[in-house]
């Protein structure tokens, strides 16, 4: 599985995550991640690795908000997973996935982890290059780590469910 990470956070997000794909028997996880990335770069780019590869592609995106959303709703079957993050299908690569955080990571996910993230100075802080610094231990957490665990059940039910098309 090839993870490509939208910002920061996300990108921290995706090694908690690829440490319990891991343990669910998902050996070879690679991550993705410039800094130069916005969401619609990653989907570009989610897109181009996925049409070269057999392997699955998992983006982890914010879905945003307002008109920028319908993107997101246009481009993936969605579910909803955990009240704000979603899982999404591409329409047009059945090998790409979504982690999709609505609107975005810090509301969806982390300040749901530890209400301090969602002061101002740790919301900036976890938009720049040290954000796994700052969030290594919120992520180690337990309702974390539940989170993680569930998202990887329901990825690995996705794959090997037959609710995504392996293209091997």
């Amino acid at each position: 599985m090839i993870i490509v990470a939208e910002c920061y956070a996300n990108t921290c997000f995706a090694e908690a995550l690829r440490g319990v794909l891991r343990e669910k028997g998902f050996l070879e996880v690679r991550i993705v991640h410039k800094h130069v990335m916005g969401r619609d770069r990653v989907l570009r780019e989610s897109l181009a690795i996925a049409d070269k590869t057999n392997d699955f592609v998992l983006a982890v995106i914010d879905r945003e908000e307002g008109i920028a959303s319908s993107y997101i709703d246009k481009n993936f079957k969605i579910q909803e997973t955990y009240e704000g993050i979603l899982l999404g299908v591409s329409n047009r690569a059945s090998n790409l996935l979504a982690v999709i955080f609505d609107p975005d990571i810090e509301r969806a996910f982390l300040c749901k982890i530890a209400s301090v993230l969602c002061e101002e100075g740790y919301r900036r802080r976890v938009k720049s290059g040290g954000a796994c610094s700052i969030l290594g231990r919120y992520l180690g957490g337990e309702r974390a780590q539940d989170i993680l665990r569930g998202l990887a059940e329901e990825l690995k039910a996705m794959i090997g469910g037959g609710r995504v098309r392996d293209r091997g």
